[in-house]
């Protein structure tokens, strides 16, 4: 049944109120609509210091050996397409989905670091989106907080490396760009659409939402908004100028999922309020629980009324036999609303070639968290 905070939610088919939350996700497919649930009164966006959001990763163990169908399918895959634990975690596994059920005709925004468009598990299905680089607000906003930081380092958002913080077989991958003039540009780049990704974490999600060979959605829209820097962190301004260019593209009727894979560590109503107003028009806005181990209720996305926030889950050997546990790392309590494979993720990265210096748009990486 659906928790207190969704107890305001109906999803409606002709006269029949359906109150569970699959049921709900399946009526929403067929008639994209969902009541609407109470409104949330705004604030002024302007906050000094801003709240910094950050993305949900644990961990990135490296680059992964996986890029064909004869790879095997990643066990999460394997894991969602039945109610019961897989069997075995053997390489070569399966993911079965009924007709009709690719994700076609739907539209996935990755609120995120950015997607690389032209990684090639996306099979060219990535569009042109949104970047905070390109918005003067956002930009500044962005400026503002990482100055911040050398005198109020709890305030502002730190510089970032150049290099990933994990190594391959003694190799330690760049980014594609130098974060330090990337990040924080000193005028608007307009032409940037949020078509690359110079942090990997967006990538990582956009793949698992909709890779061909690493996808749940194998032919969903993915639309990218980059409201996240090389080291993912984004200020308020950042994620809510996002969200809003987000209802602005939307037309109500359409078929479209927001990912939020993101989070600030308390409840920040600016935010709260641009949601609820998503779900009012139709949207289905998806958020990581966090990583924290601790309860997601009291922060947002993830405790934020209507949205779907989702825990992470592994795989574990218990007497023989494969279950699913909750890793530590997870946050939980009454705002989480599902789990779903969290550990050990394959999905498709990028990176710049340690030797050649080329960008590298076909390689997978193993992540963990509640993204």
């Amino acid at each position: 049944m659906l928790n207190g905070k969704h107890s305001q939610c109906r999803c409606v088919a002709g006269n029949t109120c359906v109150k569970r939350i699959v049921a709900c996700i399946a009526t929403f497919v067929l008639c994209a609509t969902i009541a609407p649930l109470h409104t949330v009164t705004a604030r002024a966006t302007e906050v000094a210091p801003e709240p910094i959001a950050r993305s949900y990763p644990t961990q990135t163990s490296g680059v992964a050996g996986f890029g064909s169908p004869n790879d095997g399918i990643p066990w999460g895959l394997d894991r969602i397409d039945q109610r019961t634990s897989i069997s075995s975690v053997a390489a070569q596994r399966s993911y079965t989905y009924a007709s009709g059920t690719t994700g076609a005709g739907v539209t996935v925004y990755v609120v995120d670091s950015g997607v690389q468009a032209n990684h090639s598990d996306f099979g060219g299905r990535v569009v042109n989106g949104w970047s905070y680089r390109a918005d003067n607000a956002a930009r500044l906003s962005y400026i503002s907080s990482r100055n911040r930081y050398a005198s109020d380092p709890d305030n502002g958002i730190a510089p970032c490396s150049n290099t990933y913080d994990f190594e391959d077989g003694g190799i330690r991958y760049q980014r594609q760009f130098n974060p330090a003039v990337f990040d924080g540009p000193s005028s608007v780049v307009a032409n940037d659409f949020g078509t690359t990704d110079n942090d990997g974490h967006g990538t990582h999600v956009a793949g698992i939402v909709g890779g061909t060979l690493a996808g749940v959605a194998k032919e969903a829209t993915i639309v990218p908004v980059r409201v996240l820097d090389s080291c993912g962190a984004g200020t308020l301004t950042m994620i809510l100028n996002g969200l809003n260019w987000i209802l602005q593209r939307h037309t109500a009727g359409n078929k479209a999922v927001v990912n939020l894979s993101l989070g600030f560590t308390t409840e920040v109503p600016e935010v709260d309020a641009v949601i609820t107003q998503m779900i009012n028009k139709g949207m289905i806005v998806v958020a990581a629980s966090g990583n924290r181990g601790a309860s997601a209720c009291g922060t947002t996305p993830a405790g934020t009324l209507g949205t779907f926030s989702v825990g992470s889950t592994y795989t574990a050997s218990v007497n023989g036999a494969f279950v699913d546990r909750e890793p530590s790392f997870s946050n939980y309590g009454d705002c989480v609303d599902l789990f779903a494979p969290g550990t050990q993720i394959v999905s498709p990265w990028s990176y710049l070639h340690p030797e050649n210096s080329s960008v590298v748009a076909s390689a997978f990486a193993t992540m963990s968290g509640t993204s």
